[in-house]
């Protein structure tokens, strides 16, 4: 059964950032699902595979929806996230890597939202029908870090024309 799990980490030391009367404030993040909202992933559900208007096929043509939540940073503190989607195996399916200043972030509950990331899969039919791994990692201006990772299941690909996929 899909599983779904949330780390976040803080840099330590003597050259760790002081803030809020000393005290050094770890931020989280949380990896999701969207296209315009950020929705949880459970685990359990069932995300569908995307053709984009690349219209590249299997190779490269299909994304799924992927949104991040930060929690206890502003964007603009953050210098870069990266989403990494990968098969059932663990193999590194599609990644992209942003500045969350080129992204539009929106309140959300327990934090800021970014939707509509679209990491193109390099083969659809490899996550087909299959559980598929989200993780983002956030790196902050000032050093720290945090990380989230989270399960589902992939739709058929597409999902109207499973002939694609042998």
């Amino acid at each position: 059964m899909a599983a779904l799990s949330f780390v976040a980490a803080c840099s330590g030391g003597d050259d760790a950032p002081e803030r809020d009367g000393g005290r050094i404030v770890d931020f989280a993040v949380e990896v999701g699902a969207g296209r315009l909202v950020f929705q949880t992933i459970t685990g359990t559900q069932t995300l569908p595979l995307i053709q984009g208007p690349q219209n590249a096929g299997r190779f490269g043509g299909f994304h799924v929806w992927t949104a991040v939540k930060l929690v206890d940073i502003a964007p603009s503190d953050v210098d870069t996230l990266t989403v990494t989607l990968t098969s059932s195996e663990g193999a590194t399916e599609a990644e992209i890597v942003r500045r969350p200043a080129g992204l539009f972030f929106d309140p959300c509950e327990g934090g800021l939202c970014a939707a509509g990331l679209a990491p193109r899969l390099m083969d659809c039919c490899r996550v087909a029908d299959a559980t598929i791994g989200f993780r983002v990692e956030a790196l902050a201006n000032d050093g720290r870090t945090a990380s989230a990772a989270a399960t589902a299941r992939a739709s058929a690909c597409p999902p109207d024309d499973v002939s694609l996929c042998p």
